[in-house]
């Protein structure tokens, strides 16, 4: 469970949450949150950030997109006897149902805003 301070210290993104990276040469890509070290945060995608080699990378340099997983799903999945490719596998389609649950969301608010 996070304290309150470390809640403050990343800005409120919590494990299982979905991050888009602003900063460095993977900007631009989705991630989930997996972990929390001080202010940095362990990120994977399931390509090329897998479990096994996570990404550090400071709280500053995310931008918070909701949450994809709950933690006890997140843990769950870290200590499932199942082989690592299938692990990164079922990463990648949350991320990708994530994604188009938010473009899904984004075309209707288009779609209502147009016809007002």
């Amino acid at each position: 469970m996070n304290s309150l301070f470390d809640s403050i210290a990343t800005a409120g993104i919590s494990v299982g949450m979905g991050v888009l990276s602003i900063r460095g040469r993977d900007r631009g890509k989705v991630f989930i949150v997996v972990g929390l070290e001080g202010r940095r945060l362990i990120l994977v995608n399931g390509g090329n950030r897998s479990l096994a080699k996570p990404k550090l990378k400071h709280y500053k340099h995310v931008k918070p997109l909701g949450h994809i997983m709950s933690e006890v799903e997140v843990n769950s999945i870290i200590r499932a006897d199942i082989d690592c490719r299938e692990k990164d596998t079922f990463l990648r389609k949350k991320i990708d149902l994530f994604l188009d649950k938010i473009k899904c969301e984004k075309e209707v608010s288009d779609a209502q805003r147009r016809s007002n």
